[in-house]
């Protein structure tokens, strides 16, 4: 196989590198396909407001945005080391196993971020429209939180002192 890559004016190096990126896509994709299966989990926990549930699933969400994060700048680098802007033309010169391998892992990448995306603005727009559904889960989740009155820049205010609105006509 070795005496192929040869032929095609590619190195033994080169093909290590073709497979670990064709490797870090395939992490990448179970890593969304472990996001898009949590964010299930998520949006029931929210619906039936189980907010013991939902606490580990976002820290667990958390962690896996940033394995992504580190998988994905692994995936540029390799990228860029193999012609970044002319990897397409080079896809070309691989072996039809591997070409095909990373032409359908490209698509299913595009796919799950498709999928994820979704379901995390679906997430966030039902949190939004539930009145109150976000009060009432840092009140659960922070309770040193309640009743406490924010400004504009999310520090907590002291509720003694000046009112927020006066009455002149008193």
């Amino acid at each position: 196989m070795e005496e192929g890559w040869f032929k095609l004016g590619m190195c033994v190096n080169d093909q290590r590198q073709w497979e670990n990126l064709v490797d870090l896509m395939e992490m990448e994709r179970g890593i969304l396909e472990s996001c898009n299966e949590l964010s299930i989990d998520i949006r029931a926990s929210l619906h039936a407001r189980n907010w013991p549930a939902l606490e580990p699933a976002l820290k667990r969400l958390d962690i896996l945005a940033r394995d992504l994060e580190d998988i994905e700048s692994k995936r540029l680098t390799l990228s860029e080391n193999l012609g970044d802007k002319f990897i397409e033309k080079k896809v070309m010169e691989l072996p039809d196993e591997l070409r095909k391998r990373f032409h359908y892992l490209k698509f299913e990448l595009k796919a799950s971020l498709l999928k994820v995306g979704s379901r995390v603005s679906g997430i966030a727009a039902y949190t939004e429209s539930r009145e109150g559904l976000v009060r009432e889960l840092m009140e659960v989740l922070i309770p040193s939180a309640q009743g406490r009155v924010y400004n504009k820049q999310g520090q907590a205010v002291s509720t003694s002192g000046n009112p927020l609105v006066v009455s002149h006509k008193l």
